[in-house]
Parts: C-alpha cells; sequence; structure tokens
C-alpha cells in the first residue's frame, strides 16, 4: 500500500473518530439539559404550591403601612356625582369628550386654578369657564389631569358615596369641634389647626375633594 493511500486512511479514520466523538458527546449534553429542564420543573411546581399569600406591610404598632410619596393627578372624583348616578363607568368616547371639555375650560388661560374634583365636574357640566372665590393663582398653573372611566374613587359602597357618620363617629366630631373652640392648650387642638395635616389619606387640598367652587 503506497503512503498515500496510507495517510488518506489515517485522516479518515481520524475524521469518523472525532465526528462520533462530537455526536456522544452532544448527546450526553442532551439528557444532562432534559433532565435540568425536569429538575427546574419540579422545583418550580414545588415553589408554586408552597407559594404563600402576600400579607400587606404593617407599622410596629400593626398599622398597614402607607409611608411613602403619594400624589395624585387623577381627575376622578372622590364621590360620584348625581348626574352620574348608577353608573360606576364611563365610556372610553365620554372619557374623550370630558378631557377635551377640560381642556378647553383650564387651558385658555380664563379660570382659576381648579383643585380636588373642580376639574371632573366642570368638565362635566361642560362650564364655559371656572370660578372659585377661594382661587389663588389661575389655570396656567396646573398640571394635567389624567381622565379615565371610573366615575368615582369610592368603589364601596357601589353607589360611589362616602357613608354618612355613625353616631359614635357624630359624637366624637363635635367633641373635636367644641375642644377646637375652647382649646386648653396645643394637644386640645385638631391635628388641621396645628398645621399637621388635614385628614389620612389626604382628601383636600389641590389634588384631593372637597373644594370650595363653582363653575359656570
Amino acid at each position: 500500500m503506497s503512503g498515500l493511500r496510507l495517510r488518506i486512511l489515517g485522516v479518515l479514520a481520524a475524521t469518523v473518530a472525532i465526528t462520533s466523538l462530537v455526536f456522544t458527546t452532544l448527546e450526553a449534553q442532551g439528557r444532562k439539559s432534559r433532565a435540568q429542564g425536569q429538575t427546574e420543573k419540579a422545583s418550580g411546581r414545588e415553589e408554586v404550591a408552597g407559594t404563600k399569600a402576600w400579607t400587606p406591610p404593617r407599622t410596629p404598632h400593626g398599622d398597614p403601612d402607607l409611608q411613602g410619596v403619594w400624589i395624585s393627578r387623577s381627575a376622578t372624583p372622590l364621590e360620584r356625582p348625581k348626574a352620574l348616578e348608577g353608573r360606576d363607568r364611563l365610556t372610553d368616547q365620554e372619557v374623550v369628550e370630558l378631557r377635551q371639555r377640560a381642556d378647553r375650560i383650564f387651558k385658555t388661560g380664563n379660570s382659576d386654578f381648579g383643585a380636588g374634583d373642580a376639574v371632573f365636574l366642570a368638565a362635566l357640566a361642560d362650564s364655559t369657564e371656572y370660578r372659585n372665590p377661594n382661587a389663588t393663582h389661575g389655570a396656567i398653573e396646573m398640571v394635567d389631569r389624567e381622565f379615565d372611566n371610573h366615575t368615582s374613587l369610592v368603589t364601596d359602597p357601589p353607589d360611589g358615596r362616602i357613608p354618612p357618620l355613625t353616631p359614635a363617629a357624630r359624637q366624637r366630631q363635635a367633641s373635636l369641634a367644641a375642644a377646637a373652640q375652647r382649646p386648653t392648650g396645643a394637644e386640645s387642638l385638631t391635628n388641621a389647626h396645628r398645621c399637621m395635616t388635614w385628614t389620612v389619606p389626604r382628601l383636600g387640598g389641590r389634588y384631593g375633594a372637597g373644594n370650595l367652587a363653582r363653575a359656570r
């Protein structure tokens, strides 16, 4: 057998050996990957089965932990307006229409600063302009308010209205009002009079509800 033929046979033998080794390695890797996949699936099922229900964070004294920076640009009113009684949602077209009305009322520079529910109510009434006897700023200083399909922030009770105070709450409110009229010291004043906060959560102010206003 010539030397050339021997070299060719040697190359072919080496090629066959390398190819066999590659296929053997790939097959081993495939078996390993399938085994790992089955293990991960089993582990995932165990994690899902062992998942605990989410527990809301609590303060050290047990109350819900609501700490953080809170701001709302929502135009949705706190309580459902009488004009939308019985409706918890607006149609998409109604949302577009209210947004266009609000832009017309508050972005021309002719209206007062609209706080709280004022933007939604003025748009709902299709007012020409907005006037607030207590306003200290013009509408030009307002941030854009976001309209969505909800007709009130209150969703429970279903009528979208804050329930009346209980007798005990009315009595407590009367006691606080009386104490504010005849304070014996700083401790007998309410948090509002002490310039600390109106309520928690904050329902008044520029992005809350309850501002005196009128639209025309």
